[in-house]
C-alpha cells in the first residue's frame, strides 16, 4: 500500500473457479499532500533604514529550504521558501514556493543642536556644529533668514544666519535647520603714533602710526579743535597732527590728535644787495639762504647797520 502523497489505482479481483467466473474492478484514489505553515521571519517584516545590514535567518528543514537575504538599503525584498518534500505543500495552496515579504522603509533625517558661536571682527571665525542621524551636513550663510544662502562664511560685522542642510535620498529624507549668529564690531587701536618736528627750511618728516583695522590717513591742523587737512605744514608753528583711519565695516572715523613743533629758522643776517636804495625793495631781491623756499613766509626787513635782518 502506498504511503507517499500522490494518485493511485487499486484493483479488486476474484479468480474464477469451476463454479463461478473471475471478476475484477479498478478504482482510483489519492493521498493528498500535507499542508504546512509558511515559516515566519526571525526579524520584523517591516523595518526602518539604519545604515546597518539586515539579515534574515529562517532555518531550512527536511521539508523545505529557505533563501534568506542580506540588505541595507531601503526597499522591498522577498525571502523564498521552497518545498523539498513532495508529501507537503504550503497552506496557502502554493505547493512549491512561498514568498515571504520583507521591507526596509526610508528613514527620517533629523538635524539637532545646530549652533554657531558669534565672534568679534578681527578674531578667528567660529565654525557651526550640529548633530544629525543620517547624511552629511552642508553649511551655508545668509544676511537674512529667508534670503539667498552661499558657502562663503561672512567676515564683516553684522547679524547673519547659518543653514545646516542634508540632502535626502532613497534611504533617508532631507532636513534643514537655521541658526542666527552675530559678528560684533571690533575695537580699533592705534599704536606707535609719532611725528618728529623739524626746523623750517630743513628736512621734513612724516608721521608714523599703526592701527589694527582700516587704512591710515594723516591730517594736520594748527589747533587740536581746528580744521584738519591732508597738506603737510611748512611754516614755523605749533601744529597738531591727527591720525585718521576708516574701518571698512563701519562708517565711523577715529582720530587721535598729537602736537608737533615746527621750529623757526635761526636769525640770519643777509648782506644788503647792491641797488637797494629804500626799504620798499621787494623780498625776492633778497639773497635766500641755502635750503630756504621762496616765498615760504612773509619777510620783515630790519635795518642793522648796512645789513638787513629777515
Amino acid at each position: 500500500m502506498p504511503t507517499n502523497a500522490g494518485k493511485y489505482l487499486v484493483r479488486f479481483s476474484v479468480a474464477g473457479t469451476d463454479d463461478y467466473s473471475s471478476l475484477s474492478s479498478v478504482l482510483s484514489f489519492e493521498i493528498e499532500k500535507k499542508s504546512i505553515e509558511i515559516p515566519s521571519l526571525d526579524i520584523d517584516s517591516v523595518v526602518t533604514y539604519t545604515g546597518e545590514t539586515f539579515v534574515t535567518a529562517i532555518p531550512s528543514t527536511n521539508n523545505y529550504s529557505v533563501t534568506n537575504i542580506q540588505e541595507k538599503d531601503a526597499g522591498s525584498y522577498t525571502v523564498i521558501a521552497t518545498i523539498t518534500n513532495s508529501n507537503y505543500k504550503w497552506e496557502t495552496g502554493n505547493e512549491t514556493v512561498a514568498e515571504i515579504p520583507f521591507e526596509i522603509q526610508q528613514a527620517e533625517t533629523k538635524i539637532e543642536n545646530l549652533n554657531m558661536s558669534g565672534w568679534t571682527f578681527g578674531e578667528n571665525a567660529e565654525s557651526p556644529t550640529s548633530d544629525v542621524n543620517f547624511g552629511t551636513v552642508v553649511y551655508t550663510y545668509s544676511t537674512s533668514k529667508d534670503g539667498e544662502y552661499i558657502a562663503t562664511k561672512p567676515t564683516d560685522a553684522g547679524t547673519y544666519y547659518v543653514k545646516a542642510k542634508v540632502e535626502g535620498n532613497s534611504n533617508y529624507t532631507s532636513d534643514e535647520e537655521i541658526f542666527e549668529f552675530t559678528i560684533k564690531k571690533g575695537t580699533a587701536n592705534i599704536t606707535n603714533f609719532t611725528m618728529s618736528g623739524w626746523t623750517f627750511g630743513g628736512e621734513t618728516y612724516s608721521p608714523t602710526g599703526i592701527t589694527n583695522f582700516g587704512k591710515v590717513v594723516f591730517t594736520y591742523a594748527k589747533a587740536e579743535e581746528g580744521v584738519y587737512g591732508e597738506k603737510k605744514p611748512s611754516d614755523a608753528a605749533l601744529w597738531q597732527k591727527r591720525i585718521r583711519f576708516r574701518m571698512q565695516w563701519t562708517s565711523s572715523i577715529v582720530t587721535v590728535p598729537m602736537p608737533m613743533q615746527l621750529l623757526k629758522q635761526e636769525i640770519i643776517f643777509v648782506q644788503q644787495p647792491l641797488g637797494w636804495l629804500s626799504t620798499t625793495a621787494t623780498e625776492w631781491n633778497v639773497p635766500i639762504p641755502t635750503g630756504w623756499l621762496q616765498p615760504a613766509v612773509f619777510w620783515s626787513l630790519i635795518f642793522v647797520g648796512n645789513n638787513r635782518r629777515l
